[in-house]
Parts: structure tokens; sequence; C-alpha cells
């Protein structure tokens, strides 16, 4: 028996027992993909080109994706042939989780049937789920962390992903309020792609820019000096994220905002320029399903 915390994100999924791969998923099979078969239907997973199919769509309980990559991560954390959960916890943007319905409707979507047939890259494996507990996405990074150290005082924490940003905000270490924005890091990782791409000529796709943003961008083994073409789009969107926060908190007079999540780690250093005072947690990409693994063994 064991228990897991599971991040479907639309980039990467993620899980409280370090498992984390790309959630990009194609129908088109090679002999060099990683296979998951449902039944009698195929798909390739892990993938992180243009090739792939991302769950594009916030609200989660829609997509057919979210299934798919939730199976494989149940099958790839077993250590045999079947994997038998105590307690898993999944999340959901705040606004979705706020409506029982969609709740109830993402449920119905990750239920692993009795007669479910999966095969993991040939292997077959046996699933069962006991207990399945959806909480609001980002919400478990905050019992993650050391929040003695708040003294009870308000916390904003913001997690950027790849569609969505996230805002919950705590007092005396409990959740007074949260919403969800469409604002995540993808629209401007898009918006960077078609700028170098048209500034430069070379093609630049989605799926490069955290790279470019991490390590630069290089033409024939030589690093190419973009800042001019990639500030004042970065700024752009930071300024925006910035405006919409400030219709709902008073974000200056927050003592603490804390940040998470891939988007958050790709754009900290630009929204420093509007939140002085954020800071960027440690492990910020997976400390919100470490959080929901240290819930699902409080569970058991």
């Amino acid at each position: 028996m064991s228990n897991v915390g599971i991040d479907l994100g639309t980039t990467f999924t993620k899980t409280s027992i370090n498992l984390i791969f790309p959630s990009g998923i194609s129908n088109q099979i090679c002999m060099s993909n990683n296979i998951l078969q449902v039944n009698d239907k195929q798909y390739a997973m892990e993938l992180f080109n243009d090739k792939a199919t991302y769950d594009t769509n916030i609200n989660k309980s829609l997509n057919q994706n979210i299934k798919l990559n939730y199976i494989y991560a149940l099958g790839k954390s077993t250590t045999g042939f079947e994997g038998y959960y105590e307690n898993v916890i999944v999340g959901l943007p705040p606004s979705q989780w706020n409506n029982e319905n969609t709740v109830e409707k993402f449920k119905e979507l990750l239920q692993v049937e009795d007669n479910l047939q999966i095969q993991i890259n040939g292997k077959p494996v046996k699933l069962y789920v006991e207990c399945l507990s959806i909480v609001p996405e980002d919400v478990p990074a905050y019992y993650a962390i050391n929040y003695q150290q708040f003294a009870k005082q308000k916390v904003l924490l913001l997690g950027l992903g790849s569609l969505t940003l996230n805002q919950i905000l705590f007092q005396n270490d409990e959740v007074i309020d949260m919403h969800t924005d469409e604002l995540g890091v993808l629209k401007v990782f898009k918006d960077l792609a078609q700028e170098i791409t048209s500034k430069t000529g070379y093609n630049v796709k989605m799926e490069d820019i955290h790279s470019i943003l991490q390590y630069g961008f290089f033409i024939k083994g030589k690093q190419q000096d973009i800042n001019n073409i990639i500030t004042p789009i970065i700024n752009k969107h930071c300024e925006i994220i910035y405006r919409n926060l400030k219709l709902k908190w008073s974000i200056d007079t927050i003592p603490f905002v804390l940040l998470l999540g891939g988007g958050g780690i790709a754009l900290h250093n630009y929204i420093c320029k509007y939140i002085p005072h954020i800071i960027l947690l440690e492990n910020a990409q997976t400390i919100s399903v470490m959080g929901m693994g240290r819930m699902a063994g409080e569970l058991y």
C-alpha cells in the first residue's frame, strides 16, 4: 500500500514520490517512445515536442489526456505488476474546486475501472485506488514549508503554471480566500517564440523558451544577446499579472507573497520589478505535489 500526490500539469506531470515527466501525448507510436496501452489503444507518453498533444483546457474534468497521465503516473510508481494506493490526492484550480459538481466530474474522470487492461512499455499493471481526494491546487505547498515563520500573518501564495495563476490567501495558517486567473506562462512563451523567430529568422518553438530563458539563445554555437527582444514581452505580461492581482488583493501591504510553479521559476526575476517582496519558494516546481504527498500520508 502507498499514498501519493499527483500534480497533473499541462506541461509536466509530477508525483510526491519524485516522478516527473512531460505531459505530452501522441497517438503516433515509435519504438523509442514510452508506451501506455489502455485496453486496445496505445499512446506515446512523456513527449515534449511539437508533435505532442497537451491538456490546454483548464477545466481538467473534461480532458481525456488528464486521465491517461494519471494512469501512467500511478503505473510508473508501482514496483511490480500491481499497484495498490490507499490514498491518492490530485489538485484542481481553486476556481474549479469551489464547484462541487466539477469536483465530482473530475473524480469520475479519474476513476480506474476494475476491468481496465493497462500495460506500460509492455508490462501489465493492475491498479487499485481506495480513496481519491481532490484539493485546491497549490494550497498543499503552504503546509510543505516552514509556515510557522509567518507568525500567523497574511500570506499570499501565487502558483504560476502553464495555463493558470492560482492565488491563495492564508491568515492564521488557514485559507481565507482563493482565485484562479487564466494567466499562465504559456501565453508568455508563445509570444516570445513568435517574436524571437520574427526578429532572428530562426524557427523557435514554444517548448524551446524555457531552455532559452535558462541558458540563453545560441546560433551556430555562439550565444546571442536577445534581451532587447524578450525583456519588453515578459515585462508586459508581468504588468498584466500585477494589475490583475491588485484588483483582488492589497498586494503591496500583504507581508508575505510566495511564488511557486514552473512559470514562477521562469518569470521570478521579472515579477520582482512589480512585487519587490515576492519570494520564490525552494523546489518551486514540486513543492505543491510534495505537500499533497504529506496530506495523503496523514490521511492514512
